[in-house]
């Protein structure tokens, strides 16, 4: 009984929270928001790239890489700002090669080259190569920067990071195993699991689906599949085992329902969910026990998944991105303003910092008038559970949306494969 008053009081605090006016999305603010970043832009071109100047030149990063802003100017201070690279410390440096990941992806190879031979640090290693192999550098292939990791650093395979980019880069994909062993598995007792399926290129939108308690998927009000799109993508469209990446694939804990404390994710309660290494894996789990500590290990990620899956290693991406401290990665909606990507084509989608993000549409007055978020609660609230797994997982590389349809489909053959 207690639990499902705690439900029913989520959901209403959520259903409050969309008749509330949110004055940031309004396009007042919203004009203004813009006008503040603008002015940014010409204040930092003025700027000499140092440490004294790191965190305006970090906001700066930031700022247009949200926007998508992208012009002469701009151009200039990051073509400069090269020259000094140096000069700042290992996180504004990798703030700068983000920016350039992400709005300049042919730009900048030189530098980007320049920056992969010179630099120790195994994060900015692994952006250069990225940026390099994605822009066809030379043509170098991906055996080449195979090489120079091992050459560069002899113990990579003991890096989260190196291990990733090497496994990225030069093992050939192996066919994803079953679906439906994925989706059939209990992941513990009396757990709901949250699944959001994706496309490999992440500007293709997932879908959400949960599966209650008791094993099935939860209905929506019609009695058909409950379903909603879901965006994975991050506004960098960086590997996922790279801060501020995409979403990683693998499993999550989902801890709870919180209030949002960020103004770009709105008023809609988000769902916190916690990557491996977050927490020790007795706290990670959905119903943690108190007194214990047991620490991560391969083998207790290894051992939740099903056999058919167990040497498939796209599945561990989550586990070796918290492993190299990516971390705060949830679900949640969005106040930020989608006609930044109106020439994308997932828009009004508006991707985020690595979460996974729900439509949300605001009219010019503030007002929540549409939320995908607020539907995903209410799905969440009909299971009577506020703990559970979250796992994210790619179904292939087609290059649309992933359907209500296709999902149908998915859970009709399940149905099929029981009888």
């Amino acid at each position: 009984m207690l639990k499902k008053i705690i439900i029913c009081c989520i959901v209403l605090f959520a259903q409050i929270c969309f008749c509330q006016n949110n004055s940031f999305t309004s396009e007042k603010e919203r004009k203004e928001f813009k006008e503040k970043v603008n002015q940014l832009v010409k204040e930092v071109s003025s700027l000499k790239f140092n440490q004294g100047n790191a965190k305006k030149f970090n906001e700066f990063f930031w700022s247009i890489e949200l926007i998508q802003i992208k012009n002469r100017d701009i151009y200039n201070t990051l073509k400069l700002a090269a020259k000094y690279f140096n000069n700042v410390d290992s996180e504004t440096q990798r703030g700068y090669l983000e920016v350039l990941y992400g709005l300049f992806p042919t730009e900048f190879t030189d530098e980007v080259f320049q920056i992969l031979n010179k630099t120790e640090n195994p994060k900015l290693f692994a952006m250069c190569v990225h940026y390099l192999i994605r822009a066809n550098y030379n043509a170098f292939d991906s055996k080449f920067y195979s090489d120079l990791t091992e050459r560069k650093f002899k113990e990579y395979k003991k890096n989260p990071i190196l291990l990733c980019l090497t496994e990225d880069i030069s093992k050939p994909g192996k066919d994803r195993p079953e679906l439906a062993d994925l989706l059939q598995q209990p992941f513990g007792k009396n757990n709901i699991v949250i699944f959001s399926l994706q496309r490999k290129d992440r500007k293709n939108t997932g879908m959400v689906i949960i599966k209650d308690a008791n094993g099935k998927f939860v209905k929506d009000e019609n009695g058909g599949l409950f379903a909603v799109p879901q965006m994975a993508m991050a506004v960098s469209n960086l590997p996922c085992y790279l801060t501020n990446g995409n979403t990683p694939q693998g499993i999550f804990s989902f801890k709870s329902i919180d209030a949002p404390t960020n103004k770009f994710i709105g008023t809609t309660p988000l769902l916190t969910t916690v990557l491996p290494f977050e927490l020790s894996y007795d706290a990670w789990l959905p119903d943690s026990v108190k007194g214990k500590k047991v620490e991560w290990s391969l083998d207790l990620y290894k051992n939740l998944l099903p056999k058919s899956w167990q040497n498939y290693f796209p599945i561990y991406y989550a586990f070796y991105a918290g492993k190299a401290g990516r971390s705060e990665i949830v679900s949640h909606g969005t106040a930020i303003d989608p006609s930044y990507y109106s020439k994308e084509k997932y828009t009004p989608f508006t991707p985020s910092l690595g979460c996974l993000s729900t439509k949300e549409i605001w009219d010019k007055d503030g007002r929540l008038v549409e939320s995908d978020q607020l539907k995903l609660l209410k799905a969440i609230g009909s299971t009577n559970k506020t703990k559970g797994f979250l796992v994210v997982v790619e179904l292939d590389d087609k290059n649309e949306p992933v359907s209500l349809s296709e999902v149908e489909n998915i859970i009709k053959e399940l149905d099929n494969r029981g009888k």
